[in-house]
């Protein structure tokens, strides 16, 4: 049962044994990104820290990773891009529950000018280590051993999962 939270309260702080997902590493997760915001700067903005880290891309990112977390199963891996959920694949139970990549720019693109670009048209966002993004990361690799992992997500694996438009 969340406990109320008095700084933001729109924003309870996780907690209890109920289980909301299909699994405790799932949970986990879900609290996780519900506690980075309880705790956070401007949770109302999904900032939680320094007037830039972000929890999620947008709100229409934070629901759809949160109704991912709720439902994926044990072997079932999130793919999630600079705050974005962008696919859910077929793994196995001692695969990583999310894999993600933050704010990757490289080359003569890797520029603060650029980057703040991209963020004002809603492409990318900064989760930092201690950002939603990042802490659901940072739970991921203490959950299990990190692992290597590399494919090409088709769009259509992301299209049937959501939508066009969806967010």
């Amino acid at each position: 049962m969340p406990t109320p939270n008095p700084r933001h309260p729109n924003f309870p702080i996780p907690g209890g044994p109920e289980l909301r997902a299909k699994g405790w590493r799932q949970e986990a997760l879900l609290r996780l990104l519900e506690n980075v915001l309880s705790v956070g700067e401007n949770p109302d903005e999904l900032i939680v820290y320094a007037a830039l880290g972000k929890a999620a891309r947008n709100w229409a990112s934070h629901k759809a990773i949160v109704e991912t977390l709720l439902r994926m199963d044990e072997d079932q891996t999130l793919i999630i891009q600079s705050g974005k959920p962008i696919g859910l694949l077929k793994t196995h139970a001692k695969a990583p529950l999310v894999i993600m990549a933050n704010c990757n720019i490289v080359g003569q693109w890797a520029k603060a000018e650029v980057f703040y670009e991209l963020e004002k048209k809603g492409l990318i966002c900064w989760g930092g280590l201690t950002a939603g993004p990042g802490n659901i990361s940072a739970a991921v690799a203490s959950f299990r051993a990190p692992m290597r992992f590399s494919c090409a997500l088709p769009r259509t694996v992301s299209a049937a999962i959501w939508p066009e438009g969806s967010f």
